[in-house]
Protein backbone atom coordinates (compact mmCIF):
# COMPACT_ATOMS: atom_id res chain seq x y z
CA UNK A 1 0.00 0.00 0.00
CA UNK A 2 1.50 3.52 -0.96
CA UNK A 3 0.80 5.19 2.24
CA UNK A 4 0.70 8.68 0.21
CA UNK A 5 -2.17 7.71 -1.65
CA UNK A 6 -4.45 6.71 1.42
CA UNK A 7 -7.65 8.67 2.41
CA UNK A 8 -7.21 11.15 5.13
CA UNK A 9 -10.28 12.85 4.63
CA UNK A 10 -13.88 11.89 5.27
CA UNK A 11 -15.08 8.12 5.69
CA UNK A 12 -15.89 7.63 1.78
CA UNK A 13 -19.39 5.91 1.73
CA UNK A 14 -17.91 3.95 -1.39
CA UNK A 15 -14.89 2.06 0.88
CA UNK A 16 -17.82 0.12 2.81
CA UNK A 17 -18.12 -3.55 3.33
CA UNK A 18 -21.42 -4.99 3.47
CA UNK A 19 -22.66 -7.08 5.93
CA UNK A 20 -22.54 -10.72 5.80
CA UNK A 21 -24.33 -14.21 6.76
CA UNK A 22 -24.12 -14.37 11.12
CA UNK A 23 -22.25 -18.14 10.61
CA UNK A 24 -20.02 -17.13 7.05
CA UNK A 25 -16.91 -16.10 9.06
CA UNK A 26 -17.30 -18.57 12.47
CA UNK A 27 -14.69 -16.95 15.40
CA UNK A 28 -12.05 -18.97 15.70
CA UNK A 29 -11.07 -20.81 19.53
CA UNK A 30 -7.32 -19.54 18.99
CA UNK A 31 -7.17 -15.87 17.71
CA UNK A 32 -3.19 -16.10 17.20
CA UNK A 33 -0.20 -14.60 15.46
CA UNK A 34 -0.36 -17.87 12.56
CA UNK A 35 -4.37 -16.98 12.58
CA UNK A 36 -3.88 -13.46 11.65
CA UNK A 37 -1.15 -14.28 8.74
CA UNK A 38 -3.10 -16.72 7.26
CA UNK A 39 -7.11 -15.18 7.63
CA UNK A 40 -7.95 -13.08 4.28
CA UNK A 41 -8.85 -9.10 5.19
CA UNK A 42 -12.26 -10.16 4.58
CA UNK A 43 -11.47 -12.53 6.94
CA UNK A 44 -10.45 -10.45 9.73
CA UNK A 45 -12.66 -7.72 9.48
CA UNK A 46 -15.50 -9.83 10.02
CA UNK A 47 -14.70 -11.89 12.88
CA UNK A 48 -13.48 -8.98 14.80
CA UNK A 49 -16.68 -7.60 14.31
CA UNK A 50 -18.29 -9.99 15.36
CA UNK A 51 -16.60 -9.96 18.69
CA UNK A 52 -18.07 -8.23 21.67
CA UNK A 53 -15.03 -6.07 21.84
CA UNK A 54 -15.57 -4.66 18.54
CA UNK A 55 -16.69 -0.65 17.62
CA UNK A 56 -18.18 -0.45 14.88
CA UNK A 57 -19.30 2.51 12.63
CA UNK A 58 -22.07 1.96 10.08
CA UNK A 59 -22.81 4.13 6.85
CA UNK A 60 -26.50 4.41 5.72
CA UNK A 61 -25.40 2.71 2.38
CA UNK A 62 -24.61 -0.16 0.65
CA UNK A 63 -26.39 -2.44 2.82
CA UNK A 64 -25.47 -0.67 6.23
CA UNK A 65 -21.92 -1.48 5.19
CA UNK A 66 -18.92 -1.27 7.65
CA UNK A 67 -17.07 2.15 7.80
CA UNK A 68 -15.22 1.58 10.58
CA UNK A 69 -14.21 -1.30 13.54
CA UNK A 70 -12.22 -1.39 16.18
CA UNK A 71 -11.77 -4.81 17.83
CA UNK A 72 -9.75 -6.25 20.78
CA UNK A 73 -8.63 -9.74 19.47
CA UNK A 74 -7.05 -10.94 22.72
CA UNK A 75 -5.25 -9.42 25.41
CA UNK A 76 -2.29 -7.63 23.34
CA UNK A 77 -3.12 -7.40 19.88
CA UNK A 78 -5.73 -4.51 18.35
CA UNK A 79 -7.52 -5.70 14.61
CA UNK A 80 -8.51 -1.88 12.86
CA UNK A 81 -10.46 -1.24 9.69
CA UNK A 82 -10.71 2.48 8.11
CA UNK A 83 -11.56 3.44 4.84
CA UNK A 84 -10.91 -0.30 2.77
CA UNK A 85 -6.91 -0.59 5.29
CA UNK A 86 -6.98 -3.14 7.94
CA UNK A 87 -3.85 -3.46 10.08
CA UNK A 88 -3.53 -5.41 13.28
CA UNK A 89 -1.08 -4.25 16.19
CA UNK A 90 0.28 -6.09 18.95
CA UNK A 91 -0.32 -3.37 21.40
CA UNK A 92 2.05 -4.91 24.33
CA UNK A 93 5.08 -5.25 22.13
CA UNK A 94 4.04 -1.79 20.31
CA UNK A 95 4.66 -3.32 16.93
CA UNK A 96 2.65 -3.84 13.98
CA UNK A 97 1.97 -7.27 12.94
CA UNK A 98 -0.15 -7.03 9.69
CA UNK A 99 -1.04 -4.13 6.87
CA UNK A 100 -3.84 -5.26 4.51
CA UNK A 101 -2.35 -8.83 2.95
CA UNK A 102 1.51 -7.38 4.41
CA UNK A 103 2.09 -9.53 7.29
CA UNK A 104 4.98 -8.17 9.34
CA UNK A 105 5.42 -4.41 7.19
CA UNK A 106 9.02 -3.60 7.11
CA UNK A 107 9.90 -0.77 8.82
CA UNK A 108 12.93 1.35 10.15
CA UNK A 109 12.63 1.89 13.51
CA UNK A 110 14.13 5.47 15.85
CA UNK A 111 13.36 7.13 13.19
CA UNK A 112 12.95 11.23 13.66
CA UNK A 113 10.79 13.02 11.35
CA UNK A 114 9.34 16.70 11.17
CA UNK A 115 5.58 16.82 11.18
CA UNK A 116 4.66 20.80 11.34
CA UNK A 117 5.94 23.90 11.06
CA UNK A 118 4.98 24.75 14.20
CA UNK A 119 7.71 22.08 15.43
CA UNK A 120 5.94 19.37 16.15
CA UNK A 121 8.02 15.67 15.73
CA UNK A 122 7.68 12.16 15.45
CA UNK A 123 10.17 9.57 16.94
CA UNK A 124 9.59 6.16 16.05
CA UNK A 125 8.49 4.00 13.24
CA UNK A 126 8.89 4.66 9.81
CA UNK A 127 8.28 3.14 6.58
CA UNK A 128 8.65 5.40 2.99
CA UNK A 129 9.26 8.21 5.00
CA UNK A 130 6.08 8.36 7.09
CA UNK A 131 5.02 7.29 10.39
CA UNK A 132 4.07 3.49 10.25
CA UNK A 133 4.01 1.81 13.68
CA UNK A 134 4.91 2.91 16.91
CA UNK A 135 6.76 6.12 18.26
CA UNK A 136 6.26 9.27 19.92
CA UNK A 137 4.88 13.27 19.05
CA UNK A 138 7.09 16.13 20.63
CA UNK A 139 6.01 19.32 20.56
CA UNK A 140 8.77 22.09 19.20
CA UNK A 141 9.41 22.21 23.64
CA UNK A 142 10.34 18.53 23.85
CA UNK A 143 7.24 17.65 25.08
CA UNK A 144 5.48 14.38 24.62
CA UNK A 145 2.39 15.12 23.37
CA UNK A 146 1.14 11.19 22.38
CA UNK A 147 2.89 8.17 22.28
CA UNK A 148 1.64 4.82 20.72
CA UNK A 149 0.59 4.18 16.77
CA UNK A 150 0.71 6.26 13.89
CA UNK A 151 -0.45 5.65 10.74
CA UNK A 152 0.81 8.31 7.90
CA UNK A 153 -0.53 12.06 9.27
CA UNK A 154 -3.10 10.21 12.09
CA UNK A 155 -2.36 8.48 15.81
CA UNK A 156 -4.66 5.57 15.49
CA UNK A 157 -5.61 2.93 16.62
CA UNK A 158 -4.03 2.72 20.26
CA UNK A 159 -1.73 4.89 22.26
CA UNK A 160 -1.87 7.65 25.18
CA UNK A 161 -2.34 11.36 24.63
CA UNK A 162 -0.89 13.60 27.08
CA UNK A 163 -2.26 17.00 28.90
CA UNK A 164 -0.56 19.90 27.01
CA UNK A 165 1.22 21.96 29.64
CA UNK A 166 2.31 18.57 31.27
CA UNK A 167 3.83 15.38 30.64
CA UNK A 168 0.87 13.45 32.21
CA UNK A 169 -1.45 11.26 30.39
CA UNK A 170 -5.09 12.25 29.98
CA UNK A 171 -6.56 9.65 27.33
CA UNK A 172 -5.30 5.88 26.77
CA UNK A 173 -7.29 3.69 24.86
CA UNK A 174 -8.54 3.25 21.31
CA UNK A 175 -8.27 5.97 18.67
CA UNK A 176 -9.35 6.51 14.94
CA UNK A 177 -8.00 9.55 13.36
CA UNK A 178 -6.92 11.37 16.11
CA UNK A 179 -10.40 10.87 18.18
CA UNK A 180 -11.38 8.78 21.08
CA UNK A 181 -13.30 5.77 19.55
CA UNK A 182 -13.35 2.54 21.32
CA UNK A 183 -12.24 1.10 24.62
CA UNK A 184 -10.60 4.01 26.56
CA UNK A 185 -9.68 5.48 30.14
CA UNK A 186 -9.69 9.20 30.43
CA UNK A 187 -7.55 10.99 33.52
CA UNK A 188 -7.93 13.55 35.54
CA UNK A 189 -4.26 15.81 36.18
CA UNK A 190 -3.29 14.30 38.84
CA UNK A 191 -3.59 10.41 37.65
CA UNK A 192 -6.81 9.67 38.69
CA UNK A 193 -9.52 8.03 36.54
CA UNK A 194 -12.04 10.37 35.31
CA UNK A 195 -14.08 8.28 33.12
CA UNK A 196 -13.35 4.17 31.68
CA UNK A 197 -15.58 2.46 29.10
CA UNK A 198 -16.84 3.25 25.51
CA UNK A 199 -15.81 5.91 23.49
CA UNK A 200 -17.59 7.56 19.95
CA UNK A 201 -15.84 9.98 18.38
CA UNK A 202 -14.73 11.77 20.99
CA UNK A 203 -17.73 11.29 23.21
CA UNK A 204 -18.50 8.89 26.18
CA UNK A 205 -20.97 6.34 25.56
CA UNK A 206 -22.97 7.81 28.47
CA UNK A 207 -23.54 10.71 26.32
CA UNK A 208 -24.10 9.56 23.35
CA UNK A 209 -27.42 10.43 21.95
CA UNK A 210 -27.29 7.84 19.71
CA UNK A 211 -28.96 4.79 21.18
CA UNK A 212 -31.87 5.57 19.52
CA UNK A 213 -31.95 6.56 16.12
CA UNK A 214 -34.07 7.89 12.89
CA UNK A 215 -32.39 6.58 9.43
CA UNK A 216 -33.29 8.72 7.02
CA UNK A 217 -31.19 10.31 4.19
CA UNK A 218 -29.56 12.63 6.00
CA UNK A 219 -28.27 10.68 8.52
CA UNK A 220 -24.46 9.45 7.04
CA UNK A 221 -23.37 6.99 10.26
CA UNK A 222 -24.52 5.11 13.55
CA UNK A 223 -22.88 2.74 16.17
CA UNK A 224 -23.54 -0.66 16.63
CA UNK A 225 -24.42 0.27 20.30
CA UNK A 226 -27.82 1.98 18.67
CA UNK A 227 -30.95 0.17 20.58
CA UNK A 228 -33.56 1.65 19.06
CA UNK A 229 -33.97 2.06 15.06
CA UNK A 230 -36.51 3.80 12.79
CA UNK A 231 -36.19 3.32 9.77
CA UNK A 232 -38.44 6.61 7.67
CA UNK A 233 -41.13 5.77 5.30
CA UNK A 234 -39.85 5.84 1.55
CA UNK A 235 -35.92 5.15 2.36
CA UNK A 236 -33.74 3.10 0.70
CA UNK A 237 -35.58 1.92 -2.44
CA UNK A 238 -32.79 2.15 -4.76
CA UNK A 239 -30.78 -0.68 -6.57
CA UNK A 240 -27.50 -0.74 -4.19
CA UNK A 241 -29.68 -2.42 -1.44
CA UNK A 242 -30.06 -5.89 -1.65
CA UNK A 243 -29.55 -7.50 1.40
CA UNK A 244 -30.00 -6.70 5.16
CA UNK A 245 -28.12 -8.44 7.85
CA UNK A 246 -28.37 -7.06 11.50
CA UNK A 247 -26.53 -9.66 13.36
CA UNK A 248 -24.00 -7.17 14.35
CA UNK A 249 -25.95 -4.78 15.68
CA UNK A 250 -25.85 -6.55 18.69
CA UNK A 251 -27.64 -4.13 21.22
CA UNK A 252 -30.92 -3.88 19.07
CA UNK A 253 -33.89 -3.72 21.18
CA UNK A 254 -36.59 -2.49 18.74
CA UNK A 255 -36.32 -1.94 14.79
CA UNK A 256 -39.37 -0.04 13.02
CA UNK A 257 -39.30 -0.33 9.50
CA UNK A 258 -41.24 2.69 7.34
CA UNK A 259 -43.57 2.24 4.70
CA UNK A 260 -42.26 1.48 1.09
CA UNK A 261 -38.75 0.76 2.27
CA UNK A 262 -35.93 -1.11 0.88
CA UNK A 263 -37.85 -2.26 -2.35
CA UNK A 264 -34.98 -3.99 -4.20
CA UNK A 265 -33.86 -6.03 -0.93
CA UNK A 266 -33.80 -9.48 -1.18
CA UNK A 267 -32.72 -11.00 1.74
CA UNK A 268 -33.55 -10.17 5.13
CA UNK A 269 -31.50 -11.62 8.06
CA UNK A 270 -32.39 -11.08 11.88
CA UNK A 271 -29.99 -14.07 13.75
CA UNK A 272 -28.92 -14.25 17.12
CA UNK A 273 -29.69 -10.90 18.28
CA UNK A 274 -29.50 -11.30 22.32
CA UNK A 275 -31.32 -8.24 22.93
CA UNK A 276 -33.66 -7.71 20.22
CA UNK A 277 -37.58 -7.62 21.62
CA UNK A 278 -39.83 -6.27 18.98
CA UNK A 279 -39.88 -5.91 15.19
CA UNK A 280 -42.25 -3.98 13.18
CA UNK A 281 -42.26 -3.91 9.93
CA UNK A 282 -44.70 -1.47 7.81
CA UNK A 283 -46.71 -1.87 4.40
CA UNK A 284 -45.32 -2.15 0.88
CA UNK A 285 -41.90 -2.55 2.15
CA UNK A 286 -39.53 -5.18 0.29
CA UNK A 287 -41.55 -5.85 -2.53
CA UNK A 288 -39.11 -6.65 -5.30
CA UNK A 289 -36.92 -9.30 -3.60
CA UNK A 290 -37.40 -12.63 -4.60
CA UNK A 291 -35.56 -13.74 -1.06
CA UNK A 292 -35.90 -14.71 2.12
CA UNK A 293 -36.71 -13.79 5.53
CA UNK A 294 -34.92 -14.96 8.37
CA UNK A 295 -35.67 -14.44 11.98
CA UNK A 296 -33.75 -17.08 13.89
CA UNK A 297 -32.26 -17.23 17.68
CA UNK A 298 -33.21 -14.28 19.19
CA UNK A 299 -33.93 -15.36 22.49
CA UNK A 300 -36.21 -12.14 23.72
CA UNK A 301 -38.23 -10.93 20.70
CA UNK A 302 -41.54 -11.10 21.34
CA UNK A 303 -42.89 -9.10 19.01
CA UNK A 304 -43.38 -9.63 15.04
CA UNK A 305 -45.58 -7.42 12.66
CA UNK A 306 -45.73 -7.15 8.86
CA UNK A 307 -47.79 -4.40 7.33
CA UNK A 308 -50.12 -5.17 4.76
CA UNK A 309 -48.32 -5.76 1.04
CA UNK A 310 -44.70 -6.58 2.05
CA UNK A 311 -42.54 -9.00 1.26
CA UNK A 312 -44.74 -9.65 -1.99
CA UNK A 313 -42.65 -11.54 -4.03
CA UNK A 314 -40.39 -12.70 -1.50
CA UNK A 315 -40.14 -16.98 -1.41
CA UNK A 316 -39.50 -17.75 2.13
CA UNK A 317 -40.62 -16.61 5.83
CA UNK A 318 -38.36 -18.42 8.56
CA UNK A 319 -39.23 -18.13 11.89
CA UNK A 320 -37.25 -20.33 14.37
CA UNK A 321 -35.69 -20.70 17.62
CA UNK A 322 -37.21 -17.45 19.49
CA UNK A 323 -39.23 -19.06 22.89
CA UNK A 324 -40.16 -15.60 23.98
CA UNK A 325 -41.98 -14.98 20.79
CA UNK A 326 -45.65 -14.28 21.79
CA UNK A 327 -47.09 -12.68 18.45
CA UNK A 328 -46.74 -12.61 14.85
CA UNK A 329 -48.83 -10.54 12.73
CA UNK A 330 -49.43 -10.76 9.03
CA UNK A 331 -51.28 -8.11 7.33
CA UNK A 332 -53.10 -8.41 3.99
CA UNK A 333 -51.01 -9.71 0.89
CA UNK A 334 -47.76 -9.98 2.32
CA UNK A 335 -45.54 -13.14 1.80
CA UNK A 336 -48.03 -13.51 -0.76
CA UNK A 337 -46.25 -16.70 -2.99
CA UNK A 338 -43.97 -17.28 0.16
CA UNK A 339 -43.12 -20.60 2.01
CA UNK A 340 -43.97 -20.57 5.84
CA UNK A 341 -41.82 -22.37 8.71
CA UNK A 342 -42.56 -21.37 12.11
CA UNK A 343 -40.44 -23.88 14.57
CA UNK A 344 -39.76 -23.91 18.27
CA UNK A 345 -41.23 -20.95 19.95
CA UNK A 346 -42.11 -22.30 22.70
CA UNK A 347 -44.24 -19.34 23.69
CA UNK A 348 -46.28 -18.59 20.68
CA UNK A 349 -49.58 -17.89 21.70
CA UNK A 350 -50.95 -15.95 18.45
CA UNK A 351 -50.10 -16.01 14.51
CA UNK A 352 -52.46 -13.66 12.52
CA UNK A 353 -52.48 -13.98 8.91
CA UNK A 354 -54.96 -11.37 7.01
CA UNK A 355 -56.25 -12.25 3.71
CA UNK A 356 -53.82 -13.40 0.73
CA UNK A 357 -51.01 -13.30 2.97
CA UNK A 358 -49.21 -16.39 1.95
CA UNK A 359 -52.05 -17.24 -0.33
CA UNK A 360 -49.57 -18.75 -2.96
CA UNK A 361 -47.55 -20.45 -0.35
CA UNK A 362 -45.98 -23.61 -1.82
CA UNK A 363 -45.03 -24.82 1.64
CA UNK A 364 -46.38 -24.10 5.10
CA UNK A 365 -45.34 -25.32 8.41
CA UNK A 366 -45.69 -24.54 12.14
CA UNK A 367 -44.27 -27.10 14.61
CA UNK A 368 -44.14 -26.28 18.84
CA UNK A 369 -46.18 -22.99 18.43
CA UNK A 370 -48.56 -24.24 21.54
CA UNK A 371 -50.83 -21.51 20.45
CA UNK A 372 -54.18 -20.31 17.50
CA UNK A 373 -53.56 -19.54 13.90
CA UNK A 374 -55.98 -16.91 12.67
Amino acid sequence: MDLNNRSRGKEDPAQTVSVWTADQYPIPSSIDRQWIQNASCEELLKVAASLKSATIVFQNQFNFGISVCIAKLNESLLFYYNASQTYVVDVKKKALLRMNTLCDPVVTHNQVLDLSDDGDRWEGDVRNDLPLGWGIVYDRDGRRKYEGFRISEDNEPYGCVYFSDIERIEYEGEIMRGMRMGRGIQYDRNGAVVYDGQWYHNRRATSNPMTEVLIDSSMRIFYNNVREMTISSDSFNDLSWDALDFHLMSALRVLNIGNNCFENVREVKLIGMSELESVVIGKKSFTKGKGSFLLKKCPVIRELQIGAESFSSFSLCCIEGNPSLTSFTVAYSSFTVSSLMVNDLRDLRTITIEAGGFEKSRHTAIESGGGSCA
